[in-house]
């Protein structure tokens, strides 16, 4: 089955955390995995050759609903899904090359899973929850594109996580929302406060999709009203690297240290989660997922379209029992999705023509200017939208 795919491109001086960088084509492209927007190679005109979005997540929701539903229909065993968030974090992490985070756990489920090198999100929290919990664009249901703003959105338009309710899974989500829009959080969640957690739901058998939130590496840890206890080393400010858009002053240094204390201490409680699920005897049938919402969260970086606010860690682990949903290898890491799909997964989510609906309601494919296909949704749900040129 082919994949829908279009790519963005433009000429542009880019800043990246090192500077300014040449002149180059740059581009992106959808494709049905769990890793959404990629920079590939690109060499044709574009008719969005004025713009360069990366974000983040919009395939994660698709995958899930469409694959898990067909399961369903199929009355066979299904894995749960674990969700591992983490809040305003760059790839600051030891299995994306920093030599100086200390991210054991992280590092350890990227060796057994798939880690994603090029995965992008908007760079604050709310426009990409939105994507998030809709996989669309933010900025296609305005003003959701922007912080603290109330999306509109259409009266069919369901949070995901219900279609896995309607599909027999048990969610739970603890306990961030702040999904920029009118979703309707009492039919997406089963339970969704700082509390909800898997353990409650009254059938030990039936699969779950939880989702947990870290907050430790939020931007507020930058101003604390107190220190957290460290088990650790603390970073010395004398270590770190200081980017050249930012001054090194003591100050700087001093946010660096306490931020990459905080990353620590963040995969701790990524450890913790991963602990508890085998302790439950889950781990074997559980997917996992570990992401950050946005970059940052240091100056010139949350908040910021450049590369330190928006790209983001992606890594899945897939249990044995589930490996043939992967798309590559334990320990692989991924930097163009479309040359490392498992072609099992193509068919799932079912891909539909304008006019029609697939048996999950879930229809990817618009017919663009001038005979292209295009998709200006990654997935969603109802009757099929005019595109206009």
């Amino acid at each position: 089955m082919s994949l829908c795919r279009y790519q963005l491109s433009r000429q542009q001086h880019m800043i990246t955390d090192r500077g300014w960088s040449s002149t180059q084509p740059r581009s992106v492209a959808f494709r049905t995995s769990p890793c959404f927007l990629f920079r590939t190679p690109f060499h044709a005109k574009s008719m969005f050759a004025r713009f360069r979005m990366r974000t983040l997540f919009f395939q994660i929701a698709a995958v899930l609903v469409s694959s898990l539903c067909a399961v369903a229909a199929e009355d066979v065993k299904r894995p749960n899904i674990l969700w591992l968030v983490s809040e305003d974090n760059d790839t600051f992490l030891g299995c994306y090359g920093d030599p100086l985070a200390h991210t054991p756990t992280l590092d350890k489920l990227a060796s057994r899973g798939v880690l994603y090198e090029r995965c992008f999100a908007q760079p604050v929290c709310a426009p990409s929850r939105f994507t998030l919990i809709t996989g669309m664009y933010a900025v296609s249901h305005g003003p959701a594109e922007h912080m603290r703003a109330q999306g509109k959105i259409p009266s069919w338009l369901k949070g995901f996580p219900a279609r896995l309710r309607e599909a027999g899974y048990y969610t739970s989500n603890n306990a961030k929302t702040d999904y920029n829009s009118p979703i309707n959080i009492r039919e997406a969640w089963n339970e969704c406060d700082k509390q909800a957690h898997y353990r409650k739901r009254a059938d030990p058998q039936q699969p779950f999709f939880s989702v947990f939130n870290h907050e430790v590496t939020h931007e507020s840890c930058l101003f604390p009203e107190r220190e957290l206890p460290l088990n650790f080393p603390a970073m010395d400010p004398a270590k770190v690297r200081i980017p050249p858009y930012q001054p090194d002053t003591p100050e700087m240094r001093a946010d660096w240290a306490r931020y990459y204390n905080h990353i620590a201490l963040m995969d701790q409680q990524i450890a913790a989660k991963l602990q508890d699920l085998e302790k439950a005897g889950l781990a074997e049938n559980t997917i996992v997922f570990y992401y950050s919402d946005n970059g940052g969260v240091l100056p010139r970086s949350k908040r910021f379209l450049q590369a330190s606010g928006t790209h983001v860690p992606l890594i899945i682990y897939f249990p044995p029992k589930w490996q043939h949903l992967a798309p590559a290898a334990p320990g692989s890491r991924i930097q163009d999705a479309g040359r490392r799909e498992n072609p099992g997964l193509h068919a799932r989510p079912r891909l539909c023509g304008p006019g029609q609906r697939s048996d999950q309601r879930i229809c990817l494919l618009h017919p663009g200017p001038h005979g292209r296909t295009v998709r200006p949704y990654a997935f969603r749900h109802g009757p099929p939208l005019a595109l206009h040129s």
